[in-house]
């Protein structure tokens, strides 16, 4: 008799989660269950730029579009597929999101309150320096493409 619940059954995704990657499969349980499944259509929006960030999301199936206003127009920063998070900002603070993420497709996600993130997070400090550890260095690589890609325009500007 199978007497694993629900959110055992997430922890075999959650373990190749870009932000969850290296926790234990206790510590992925923990996480498991604040999970809760959520879809959206497509041109619904996850996360609005401007506002504040309540959930993380957890692509499951599906491409979210993540854009930014530039000079009055939605600028394509990325694509968000599965396994993927988003909004990253929500789990910082203050997390006022600095882009909007709209499902380009059908898109099945699990919703995690950020709330719920952050007790966890503080009931477990060595799980929460591993999710806060994720992000930074995501947004580190972000930022270190951007000014590649911007140093490498003046270059070619000059």
């Amino acid at each position: 008799m199978d007497r694993a619940g629900p959110q055992d059954r997430l922890i075999p995704f959650l373990r190749d989660v870009d932000i969850f990657q290296g926790l234990t499969d206790h510590e992925l349980g923990m996480i498991a269950v604040s999970c809760m499944p959520r879809t959206f259509s497509a041109g619904e929006f996850l996360a609005r730029e401007g506002t504040r960030g309540e959930y993380l999301y957890i692509i499951a199936k599906g491409e979210v579009r993540v854009s930014s206003k530039s000079e009055g127009d939605q600028l394509t920063v990325r694509v968000v597929r599965q396994k993927e998070s988003v909004p990253l900002a929500s789990i910082l603070e203050p997390p006022l999101l600095i882009t909007t993420a709209e499902a380009t497709e059908t898109v099945d996600t699990l919703a995690i309150p950020r709330l719920m993130l952050l007790r966890i997070c503080e009931l477990q400090p060595m799980l929460g320096m591993q999710v806060y550890r994720a992000p930074a260095a995501v947004l580190a690589r972000r930022y270190r493409a951007t000014l590649q890609q911007v140093t490498g325009q003046l270059e070619a500007t000059l």
